[in-house]
């Protein structure tokens, strides 16, 4: 059984070799806990790869973490008990982390002293993170494309480290998802539909700014892309100003697509009925002037990148 009912659901499927890319919770079972059906499913994922060898299951968590969680009822697969599974722990800090990260980030580029700036950026650690979830989209990417095993990731809840992990391999794996059009689902589908706790990480509507559910995941997202973009300059159907628009937005409460915490909630609103949406914007602005958000650079190329 796993966490908030979050059971594997397949994502992405690589048209070369037909390995899935899966995405869950973690399972509910503490230190000795088995749930055989929870087996059976994790090894029916493993069957239907073209490498049936191993399943890998991709933990974002430290191990450390992990087993603290299992201390609790929840924790981690046991490979003695899910057949032929193969479990990696990426070693990504929880949302407390990442929120404490970007402040201290936040305060040294805010110093009029550059000086100091350029001397004490090593020590800030936001750069760690990034490089951190970029080498398990690596693993990843790797561990599907190339060696052809499925992958199931998840982190504890499975809608913060997962849907970051689970976006970026998508980018690196499909070329589809690195096209304006593309993005937007990808965001739809891996943030909204999953159910990012957008009002809870960003602090929409929120009085007390020290929330400690506030946290940078999907700042956190965003930035990785950029670095990817950095590296990659060919491969994006867009530019950067198109990144810094998405995240100007996001905290602008301008239109209605990062409200509330999930599908439900939003629906339950009737949210599309009250506001306007991002991506009905970030069209009628890219059809006006494509130079606004196109990436003169882009050359479409269906490969994987890392």
């Amino acid at each position: 059984k796993m966490i908030l009912g979050r059971i594997p659901a397949i994502i992405w499927r690589h048209v070369g070799n037909g390995s899935v890319l899966a995405r869950c919770s973690q399972p509910r079972k503490g230190l000795r806990g088995r749930c055989h059906e929870d087996e059976l499913y994790f090894d029916s994922i493993r069957l239907g790869s073209a490498n049936k060898d191993s399943l890998y299951i991709i933990d974002a968590r430290p191990r450390v973490a992990a087993i603290g969680n299992a201390l609790m009822g929840a924790g981690f697969e046991s490979t003695s008990d899910y057949i032929k599974c193969k479990i990696r722990f990426m070693n990504i800090e929880n949302i407390h982390t990442m929120r404490s990260s970007l402040s201290k980030l936040r305060k040294m580029t805010m110093s009029d002293d550059y000086y100091l700036i350029e001397q004490k950026m090593d020590a800030i650690d936001w750069f760690q993170h990034i490089s951190l979830l970029l080498e398990a989209t690596t693993t990843i990417v790797d561990l599907i494309d190339n060696q052809q095993y499925s992958v199931v990731i998840h982190c504890s809840d499975g809608w913060d480290r997962t849907a970051q992990l689970a976006s970026l391999a998508e980018i690196c794996m499909d070329s589809y998802y690195r096209s304006i059009d593309g993005f937007q689902k990808l965001i739809c589908r891996e943030w909204l539909a999953f159910g990012h706790m957008f009002n809870e990480r960003i602090g929409h509507a929120k009085p007390n700014s020290k929330d400690s559910n506030i946290s940078p995941i999907f700042v956190q997202f965003i930035d990785c892309v950029w670095q990817i973009m950095q590296q990659h300059p060919t491969i994006f159907e867009f530019n950067e100003e198109y990144l810094i628009t998405i995240l100007h937005h996001l905290y602008s409460c301008r239109f209605g697509t990062f409200l509330y915490n999930c599908e439900k909630e939003r629906v339950d609103s009737k949210l599309e009925e009250r506001t306007f949406s991002l991506w009905t914007y970030l069209l009628d602005q890219y059809e006006r002037d494509p130079s606004i958000f196109a990436n003169p650079n882009f050359i479409s190329d269906k490969k994987t990148f890392t």
